[in-house]
């Protein structure tokens, strides 16, 4: 077997030369031309097939950011839970003679490069879903989608392809009755446009639709920055102050405990 490719060119000429030996014939010129188109459409569908796959990656990359991020009642609440556990930072280290003083709650106790870490985190998601990310501003330039319609005269196409048509071809036109060719010909190019155009109709929704999706992914991202950061701050501020309550009961020398409504307490030893 021949270890050359054909192109998409190749591939038509080679086939379109059966026209030579129908000469004559309607019907088999005209099932010639229809086997043609069928294996134009395989190819497309082929080619199709690679972009859907990246635009459904990109789908599924987008519903999975919807999925991950908080309701607004859940990120509320951990607002809140980060606020009171601020308090209890800044009464725990008052008491230590410790400064206790930011005018940015979200910045309060945080390594300054954490916000920067998680956004790589997220960035690094994204490529690694989709093989390419939502900060360019063209969408075959944010994700590898391919216009195959610059790259007919490439040899993509194998021998093995080539020769299982050129088979095909000739065992319709062996065929005694032609218009049973015909039938099955024209149901395998239906069958073949059909699953070409869902492909394809996906793809150029997503071309179509890039600027919207592309805010909408870029503002979950975001959102979902905010809550991955405010959940590193909370468990920050949740050792910062089981270590620093070990310090003041240290200092201490005991954990102040009492019963609520009584006047007088005890230091435990």
């Amino acid at each position: 077997m021949k270890a050359h490719k054909y192109t998409v060119n190749d591939v038509r000429k080679l086939l379109s030369n059966a026209l030579n030996a129908t000469a004559g014939d309607e019907k088999q010129t005209k099932l010639v031309e229809k086997y043609n188109e069928y294996v134009t459409s395989v190819i497309d569908h082929r080619h199709q097939k690679i972009n859907h796959q990246i635009t459904s990656q990109a789908t599924r990359y987008r519903l999975n950011l919807k999925d991950k991020q908080m309701i607004d009642r859940e990120f509320n609440e951990m607002v809140e839970r980060r606020n009171l556990l601020i308090e209890t930072n800044q009464d725990l280290r008052a008491q230590l003679s410790l400064s206790n003083e930011c005018p940015d709650r979200s910045k309060y106790c945080m390594d300054p490069i954490t916000r920067r870490n998680q956004k790589i985190m997220l960035e690094f998601d994204e490529v690694k879903a989709i093989g390419g990310s939502t900060q360019a501003e063209e969408y075959d330039k944010g994700y590898p989608v391919i216009n195959f319609d610059e790259w007919e005269d490439v040899p993509e196409i194998t021998e093995n392809d080539f020769q299982k048509w050129k088979k095909e071809l000739v065992s319709y036109l062996h065929e005694d009755i032609q218009t049973q060719s015909h039938a099955q010909l024209e149901i395998q190019i239906a069958e073949s446009d059909q699953a070409l155009s869902a492909v394809t109709d996906d793809v150029r929704r997503f071309r179509d639709n890039w600027g919207e999706a592309r805010k909408e992914i870029a503002e979950l991202k975001e959102a979902i920055l905010d809550q991955e950061v405010l959940k590193v701050q909370v468990r920050t501020l949740e050792d910062s102050n089981t270590a620093l309550e070990a310090e003041v009961n240290r200092t201490r020398g005991g954990e102040v405990t009492g019963t609520i409504g009584e006047d007088v307490f005890r230091v435990s030893e």
